[in-house]
């Protein structure tokens, strides 16, 4: 895996993925959507 710490892009060299940011990576590692990606790394605080 390549990370390009300039711009936060990532790329697998073994099955292409790739990617913009950590939330991209997180949402391909785990099978998240962008919603549920964000709040597992804790960009939204859930209030009630």
């Amino acid at each position: 895996m390549r990370v390009f710490f300039e711009t936060g892009a990532f790329r697998c060299m073994a099955c292409g993925a790739r990617g913009g940011d950590v939330l991209a990576f997180h949402m391909l590692r785990h099978g998240l959507r962008f919603i549920d990606a964000a709040k597992a790394l804790g960009a939204w605080e859930v209030t009630r």
